[in-house]
């Protein structure tokens, strides 16, 4: 497939000016908890948020330019997912490093995998458990979640839905400042230099999804192919790795791990 158009290009070349544009323009990155302190509706605050549903190491060189260039950013991982394991060694080692750069490190919580209806009380249980999980892991305290794959009822972002945690649906961080999202490979709702927040000098939440974001322009859908060829590539690895019937063509050379 052809690349993207530069305006809907998303290299990490690109990242880095789009980051830059933002302080240039006088924006300061803050935190959830220091939004959802100050309640801010004007002035150059932005939050920088990363929801990780794929790719736990393309968070971790993200997390490196953002380190390099003095800003402070949210990632948020899930718990349970096919794609990554944030227990793996080595997704633990990038997750430990993001937070060793100052950057915060919170939940991603699937809510698809409960049931479809839960009393409010349960979904905040529900919430505090794996928030709690990922902290102990982590030896890092978990303060902050992000759905991931909301129904109506979290989209609302209601405080009791995840309480004591904050949640990034929050009005505070949605309906008083503006949202701007790369879902999908494409800026949804417009990009953000093209937002009222931008232009005016006011608050603004954006969601960036680290694996969008490549050396190469790519469309979104080459992209998760060649995600897809990378995880094949490390599942047939670690089956030499762990079972000396599978070391033979390509794998001959593999040693007990």
């Amino acid at each position: 497939m052809d690349a993207p158009h530069a305006a809907e290009r998303f290299t990490l070349a690109d990242f880095v000016r789009f980051v830059r544009a933002f302080l240039e323009a006088g924006y300061r990155f803050s935190d959830y908890e220091e939004v959802a302190r100050e309640r801010p509706t004007a002035g150059r605050i932005a939050l920088m948020r990363h929801d990780i549903d794929f790719d736990v190491l393309a968070a971790a060189r993200m997390a490196r330019v953002e380190a390099d260039l003095g800003v402070r950013a949210a990632y948020f991982f899930l718990l349970r997912t096919p794609f990554y394991s944030v227990f793996n060694e080595a997704e633990t080692a990038a997750i430990r490093e993001i937070l060793a750069m100052g950057h915060e490190v919170g939940l991603h919580f699937d809510r698809g995998s409960y049931p479809k209806e839960m009393a409010t009380e349960d979904l905040a249980a529900a919430c505090r458990k794996e928030a709690s999980i990922l902290g102990e892991w982590l030896d890092s305290p978990v303060r902050v979640l992000s759905y991931h794959r909301p129904g109506p009822v979290e989209i609302e972002g209601r405080a009791e839905n995840s309480h004591p945690l904050l949640n990034t649906y929050m009005p505070a961080f949605t309906t008083a400042i503006e949202y701007r999202s790369d879902s999908g490979g494409r800026w949804r709702y417009g990009h953000p230099f093209e937002s009222d927040a931008f232009r005016s000098g006011n608050p603004i939440q954006i969601l960036i999804h680290p694996i969008w974001w490549t050396d190469e322009p790519l469309d979104p859908y080459e992209v998760l192919v060649r995600f897809s060829a990378r995880r094949r590539d490390e599942v047939d690895l670690n089956i030499a790795k762990n079972c000396k019937v599978y070391r033979t063509g390509p794998f001959a050379h593999v040693t007990d791990s």
